[in-house]
């Protein structure tokens, strides 16, 4: 692999002296390039040419530097290309604006990453060491995929069991014992739905599916055994889907409304075959649904998402 020696750029140090005394530093992804230039690394304020843009995986602050993370993927590439340049892009909690935050170029000892025309690229996790200075705070916006580093996955079995109650409407997680990653549980004592504000140990955080779909709908139920992983660093908790959830959405009359309503219309044929198959019909028999309830009394309630009437 290349090696890249980062250098913070003009417009990368004038964040760190913006935010030194309060603020955020926002890391916002990663670039690879294929560019040659022979200006210095600190007079960077773009790539030359962009090859790959990565969203970051993992942000790390380890006193005055921050360790990004990333994953290259064969999606990622469209033609092969010789990797030079990396940018780190960033933005302030003061100012919206993305800046080249810092730049690095190899030269002549970039790498030839293959395109989908060769097949064989494998999956790379990008390492990178940034300076950030006494920065206050530093946080990223993180891939929407959930990535583990092995070190993650040797401490999966060391799971934290979490409190779970609700309080005015808010959900309140307690007994994280450890920062980082961490793999925890907890038995739900209620529903809760997308978008509803929870808090572990009194810090705000938001929710995330492990799937990388956005949270929709009812994300757990009450009395399920739920599954997940805290991260601390960026105020997030990752559901893991619990097959506890399975049989509980299954039975849910407001669930699977589309193949309930296919079920219900083969269920109404089917019972009319076995009626011209095998009953004695002797009048003029004729075959009506109620999917269209013109010209039609009935008594009940019109159920319109499975085409049907409940009594």
């Amino acid at each position: 692999m290349a090696d890249f020696s980062l250098a913070v750029t003009d417009a990368g140090l004038s964040m760190i002296t913006d935010t030194a005394f309060g603020g955020t530093i926002i890391f916002t992804g990663i670039l690879l390039g294929s560019g040659s230039t022979s200006e210095s690394a600190q007079s960077m304020s773009s790539l030359v040419k962009v090859e790959v843009s990565l969203p970051i995986s993992s942000c790390t602050k380890n006193g005055s530097t921050v360790v990004l993370k990333a994953v290259l993927q064969p999606d990622d590439v469209t033609e092969t290309f010789t990797w030079r340049e990396v940018g780190i892009m960033a933005k302030s909690s003061f100012d919206e604006t993305e800046i080249l935050y810092a730049y690095g170029n190899a030269g002549n000892m970039g790498d030839t990453i293959p395109g989908p025309e060769s097949g064989t690229l494998d999956e790379r996790i990008l390492e990178f060491s940034i300076i950030v200075g006494n920065t206050a705070s530093v946080t990223a916006v993180l891939d929407s995929k959930i990535y583990a580093t092995l070190e993650d996955l040797a401490k999966i079995n060391d799971v934290i069991p979490l409190t779970h109650t609700v309080d005015s409407g808010i959900h309140i997680f307690t007994g994280l014992t450890r920062e980082g990653l961490v793999p925890i549980q907890f038995a739900a004592t209620a529903d809760y739905t997308a978008g509803q504000t929870i808090t572990i140990d009194s810090v705000r955080y938001t929710v995330a599916l492990s799937s990388g779909d956005t949270p929709n709908g009812i994300v757990w139920k009450a009395g399920t055994k739920q599954l997940g992983l805290c991260d601390s660093t960026n105020q997030t908790l990752i559901i893991i889907q619990s097959p506890d959830n399975v049989p509980a959405h299954n039975v849910d009359p407001e669930s699977h409304p589309d193949i309930r309503a296919l079920l219900s219309n083969h269920e109404g044929r089917i019972t009319r075959l076995e009626n011209i198959l095998l009953s004695d019909i002797t009048g003029n028999p004729f075959l009506i649904t109620f999917e269209n309830l013109d010209g039609l009394v009935v008594t009940g309630t019109w159920n319109q998402a499975q085409a049907r009437m409940e009594f």
